[in-house]
């Protein structure tokens, strides 16, 4: 219901390389290629709260930096990202609060920890 979202995905797709893949199936695609479609698609909708399940998986170096530069413009913004990860360094990574689940109970992580 968000015309702009439509512009928004394909100048994403472009962003992640994969403007000149539009008209493929995603099924052809790599599991790298399938998360950066996803992630288009997801961040394109401009929503007040994002949530992402381990969104750098399969990602290369570069798109990872991508993300991690689109996320952090997305909370600068006024936006919030909730996303879970299982990499150490990701929170400095993003610059970003960290939240853990331990004994089923969320903790806020201290950083470094």
């Amino acid at each position: 219901r968000d015309p702009a979202a439509e512009a928004r995905a394909i100048e994403l797709l472009e962003r992640f390389g994969l403007g000149d893949r539009t008209g493929e199936f995603p099924g052809t695609h790599s599991r790298g290629m399938r998360q950066k479609l996803a992630l288009s698609l997801a961040l394109a909708l401009e929503r007040p709260l994002t949530l992402l399940d381990e969104p750098f998986n399969a990602l290369d170096i570069e798109s990872q930096e991508l993300l991690a530069r689109l996320l952090r413009e997305r909370c600068s913004g006024g936006g919030a990202v909730l996303l879970t990860g299982h990499q150490r360094d990701l929170a400095s990574f993003l610059d970003a609060r960290v939240v853990a689940i331990r004994d089923g109970r969320l903790h806020l992580a201290l950083p470094g920890a």
